[in-house]
């Protein structure tokens, strides 16, 4: 006993090491991931400020190179106001200095330099015009025009130089201005006479687009964007103008230009174009108020702290694997030898538990022959008697199948032929039976009973031979009540129902029919029994639906129904139409299990009323087999259509 207290001991002692240095490993790993996420977030916020500072100082750099230009702008119309003020008066003279400015001046910058003076301020009645220098878009070539002084332009009353003249010699730069397909700005300062009045000035054209060269050639990120505008937001410079206006005039057809595009199309714009999570910064520009704009996606501004991120996850997942599987390793190194003891005794209690599975096994492979033995006997007794009965069933059916046959011809034979539908000259009648698999309980007739025309229709319940049986009894009742020349729908259903129920009483069945009788004489119609709704189609298009339920009461279930016989008078005109019809034909099923309905119905008798019975008849089964589609008949379908010619 005592190797195998002393096995346990160990076993325990082992167990318990295990466990605190397994809490140890795990403290250690916890506080080593905590320290990287701390350092995680010291250094992420410390490479933010310095992403944010680069950004800024990116935006204050481009808006000093767009000062500069400024400067040197102000710069030209300085020196060309010092230059031009003493010579004026004299036009050649102006011309050749304009032009030495246009040379002088950056090409990618300056559009054109003026001369713009007040009229009659030198000679009296003599205008003085003001020769504009500007260079060729193709050639570079500086030309001088005079097209300023046409009708359609009068720059006395343009605002850059009602503002030039205001400001009284001091530089003027106006708000961006869009002309001749391009964005504009003019700089420019007042010519004074020596009584220091106003007598005309010198203005600086800049092409405003131009400067997204200078933008190119500063900005290196292609996940940047960059866009100027005015101290009152007012946009006139981004890289993407073409692509930015398109989208705006779509948004809004009424704006025109880039400077009619307002914040939020800007933000729209940005958002679709993958700057929807960007870190903006602004710097304005000196001498002009303006903002420069840099939005940058900031995924890739801050890319430093994503790759810091990664590294660190990396690393406390590698940490937290290696962890893990040293825990593994150690408990199963720890449980090897526990686990031997467990699977030694669970071998030894299967062996028992297996023995005793053999024994039981035994006695019931005993048991299992003797009910074996005994339940062979008994099944060959069954079959015997089951082929017995079989060959019996072989000859009832063979029997059953010939009755039915015969039942079957009987029905199809004693319906209306088409000649005999002939001889009612005043009514176009077509008439349809198609019987379910079964013999059908379906009946519909048409006779002549004393110059009136008696139409019948009716459904016994159920399938087979009985219904089949007690659907001939109807017709010959009908038709025996008729050669009385008793044109009562009242009686003729009163004593049908008599003669009906005292046979299904002697056949000892359950069946009984819906049966309504129609009585029709020169454009009346007597309708009177309960089964279907009688549908009336009206020339002009309408569907009447005239409900039997209130009109009579089934018959062969009480001996005298009297009491519940009622009649509907209908008058027909000439090219209307009565369609009767059996459940068959409305509760036809599709694959779906949707049912045809009275309504689907009604929708084509409409729509084909103006065919003949026959066709009208056929347009009817067409739709309902359509319906059908590949399931079979279910139940008879009986379709009678009557028109008055």
């Amino acid at each position: 006993m005592t190797p195998y207290r002393y096995s346990s001991k160990m076993k325990i002692t082992g167990f318990y090491i295990l466990s605190i240095a397994s809490v140890i490993l795990v403290l250690t790993v916890l506080l080593i991931s905590t320290g990287l996420f701390v350092l995680y977030s010291v250094k992420s916020k410390h490479f933010t400020e310095i992403a944010i500072e680069k950004q800024i100082e990116h935006a204050r750099h481009i808006a000093l190179e767009l000062g500069n230009y400024l400067k040197n702008t102000h710069q030209v119309v300085q020196t060309s106001k010092n230059v031009l003020q003493p010579i004026i008066g004299d036009l050649p003279q102006t011309e050749r200095i304009l032009q030495q400015i246009i040379n002088s001046t950056p090409p990618n910058i300056v559009y054109g330099v003026g001369a713009w003076f007040e009229p009659s301020q030198f000679t009296s009645g003599i205008q003085y015009i003001g020769p504009y220098a500007k260079r060729d878009r193709k050639s570079l070539k500086p030309e001088i025009t005079y097209e300023w002084m046409t009708p359609e332009y009068d720059y006395l009353n343009q605002p850059w130089y009602r503002q030039i003249k205001q400001a009284r010699g001091q530089l003027i730069t106006t708000e961006p201005y869009f002309d001749t397909f391009t964005v504009f700005i003019t700089l420019g300062h007042a010519l004074l006479n020596p009584q220091q009045e106003v007598i005309g000035a010198v203005s600086i054209d800049m092409e405003l687009s131009l400067l997204s060269e200078v933008i190119k050639r500063i900005n290196l990120q292609p996940t940047e964007v960059i866009y100027v505008t005015t101290d009152q937001n007012k946009l006139f410079l981004h890289p993407h103008a073409p692509e930015l206006l398109h989208f705006a005039q779509e948004q809004d057809p009424k704006i025109k230009t880039i400077l009619d595009i307002n914040p939020s199309i800007l933000a729209n714009f940005h958002r679709l174009n993958g700057l929807e999570d960007t870190i903006d910064n602004v710097a304005l520009v000196e001498l002009s108020g303006w903002k420069v704009h840099i939005r940058s996606d900031r995924t890739h501004l801050l890319k430093e702290i994503s790759q810091l991120r990664n590294s660190i996850l990396s690393t406390v997942v590698i940490l937290w694997l290696v962890t893990a599987i040293v825990l593994i390793i150690l408990r199963r190194a720890a449980l090897r030898t526990q686990k031997a003891a467990a699977e030694t005794a669970r071998l030894e209690q299967q062996i028992i538990e297996r023995e005793q599975k053999q024994l039981l096994l035994q006695e019931m492979n005993t048991e299992l022959e003797v009910r074996v033995r005994a339940r062979t006997g008994e099944l060959s007794r069954a079959n015997a008697e089951i082929e017995c009965l079989l060959r019996k069933l072989e000859k009832d059916n063979l029997r059953m199948a010939a009755e039915l046959n015969i039942t079957r011809q009987l029905q199809q034979m004693i319906l209306p032929r088409a000649a005999e539908l002939l001889q009612f000259s005043k009514l176009d009648i077509a008439g349809f039976m198609e019987p379910a698999s079964e013999v059908g309980g379906d009946y519909y007739d048409v006779l002549d009973c004393n110059g009136h025309t008696v139409i019948g229709i009716g459904d016994v319940t159920g399938h087979g031979l009985a219904s089949g049986v007690l659907m001939l009894m109807v017709q010959t009742a009908i038709r025996a009540l008729t050669l009385e020349q008793d044109c009562q729908l009242e009686h003729c259903l009163g004593t049908l129902n008599r003669a009906i129920y005292e046979n299904v009483q002697r056949m000892d069945t359950d069946k009984n029919l819906t049966l309504t009788l129609l009585d029709y004489n020169e454009g009346k119609l007597i309708v009177s029994g309960q089964h279907e709704e009688v549908l009336i189609i009206r020339q002009h298009g309408e569907v009447e639906r005239i409900d039997t339920l209130d009109l009579g009461f089934m018959i062969g279930i009480e001996p005298d129904i009297s009491q519940f016989i009622a009649r509907h008078e209908i008058t027909l005109q000439p090219g209307d139409g009565i369609v009767l019809y059996t459940d068959g034909v409305t509760e036809a099923k599709n694959s779906q299990a949707e049912m045809y309905g009275v309504e689907r119905l009604c929708e084509v008798l409409q729509h084909h009323r103006h065919l003949t019975a026959k066709e009208l008849q056929q347009a009817v089964i067409t739709d309902v087999k359509a319906h059908l589609g590949t399931n079979e008949v279910a139940d008879d379908i009986t379709l009678l259509v009557l028109k008055r010619r």
